[in-house]
Order: C-alpha cells, then sequence, then structure tokens
C-alpha cells in the first residue's frame, strides 16, 4: 500500500516539476533583451535564407548549364554527330571530355558557319573540321590537373616497424606493396576552377575537394 501511495504521489508531482522547468526557462527567454532575441532571430532567419537561395542558385544554374552543354553534347547536336562520323577523336569518350573554349552558342553559331560555307555538300571536310575542334575545344581531361595529397607518407609507415622488429619481408612484396601506396597519389585529382565559374564549358561536374579517380579509362 506504501508503495502504491509513493508511485501515486511522483505521479502527481512529476507534472508540477515539468511545468517548474518549463517556467524557468521560460522567464530566462523573458529576461534576455528584446534587442538581443531580435539579433539572434534574424540572424538565423538571415542564415536560413542565404542557405536555401544558395541552393537554389546551384539548382538554376545546374539545370541552364547543363541545357547549355547539351547543344554540343547531346547526341542529337549536330556538331557531336559530325564529330562522330568524321572518325577524328579514335576514342568517343574523349570528344564529350574536351573543355569549351567558348560559350555553347557561340561554339554552336561557329559550327554552323562552316556548316554553311561546305555549300550543300553532305560532310564537312576533315582539315575543317580539325581546324574547328582545335580552335573551339580544349584537350580531352584539361579540366582535371594533378594533386598529391600532402598527408601522404613517401613509404609505409609499418615498414619501418617491421624492419626494426626484424620480421622477415621478401623484397619483390614490399615493392608491390610500395607501388600499391604510390598509386594513392598518382591517382588524385582535382577539378580545375574554370569548370565552377563556367559549368556551361564542361561535361565534368564541379568538386570543391580533391578526389581519387578508380583509374582505367578515368582521367
Amino acid at each position: 500500500f506504501k508503495m502504491h501511495l509513493a508511485a501515486a504521489s511522483v505521479r502527481r508531482v512529476a507534472p508540477l516539476l515539468m511545468s517548474a522547468v518549463v517556467l524557468t526557462l521560460f522567464a530566462s527567454f523573458l529576461s534576455t533583451s528584446r534587442k538581443s532575441k531580435a539579433e539572434l532571430l534574424g540572424e538565423d532567419v538571415l542564415f536560413l535564407g542565404r542557405d536555401v537561395q544558395s541552393a537554389i542558385h546551384r539548382k538554376i544554374r545546374h539545370e541552364d548549364a547543363k541545357q547549355r552543354r547539351d547543344l554540343i553534347f547531346d547526341p542529337s547536336s549536330p556538331v557531336l554527330q559530325a564529330v562522330s562520323a568524321s572518325n577524328l577523336i579514335e576514342d568517343s569518350k574523349d570528344f564529350v571530355d574536351m573543355p569549351l573554349r567558348l560559350s555553347p552558342e557561340q561554339v554552336l553559331f561557329n559550327f554552323e558557319r562552316l556548316a554553311a560555307a561546305t555549300q550543300g555538300h553532305p560532310r564537312i571536310p576533315i582539315q575543317a573540321l580539325a581546324q574547328f575542334l582545335n580552335e573551339n575545344f580544349l584537350p580531352p581531361g584539361s579540366d582535371m590537373h594533378a594533386y598529391f595529397p600532402p598527408d601522404l607518407p613517401d613509404e609505409l609507415p609499418f615498414l619501418e616497424s617491421l624492419r626494426e622488429d626484424g620480421t622477415p619481408l621478401h623484397p619483390a612484396l614490399e615493392e608491390w606493396m610500395q607501388t600499391l601506396h604510390r598509386m594513392w597519389g598518382a591517382l588524385s585529382r582535382k577539378v580545375a576552377p574554370q569548370v565552377e565559374a563556367f559549368p556551361e564549358r564542361h561535361t565534368l561536374l564541379p568538386r570543391l575537394h580533391p578526389l581519387v579517380v578508380p583509374g582505367g579509362r578515368f582521367r
């Protein structure tokens, strides 16, 4: 009976204690000057507003850049079709990795002017098309720079420990481990700042931080 009575008392007192805590916090809030509260709320709203505006701006800018890039790199683009049919570029991936020297609109205009100069011939002469590529495009992958991680040691740290402990390690195995370790530096890249400044000229997406490519056909 005493245990039931104590439990009932706790159930009655708990809401009162909670109310007291809430009132204390509310009183502390009221003690803050109106100016300080307004400034805090204003900063929060301003920060949130800037964050949302920045996200919206990036979204619109990305969609706009893609639509403009498609003037050149979409499968229906006359530029891509002419380059593919010419066999000037052995690897078809190379062309879509070539940044534009000019805006997509200007490159398309230059191509249409070149096509009009053929006087009705179904295909643009190879030499003229090659010159067009040199004048309007940069080399493939030129918007990705080599990068060496500053925190990457020259050799695997635990190798020295193995040597000090006298642990036998086959020279061929040690060389393989070192070669594998050095690949982190060889595969590290950093996106050129021009990709962020002119996204409509690049099929590469902008990245703020360095990255590691998987190898193979990745630049």
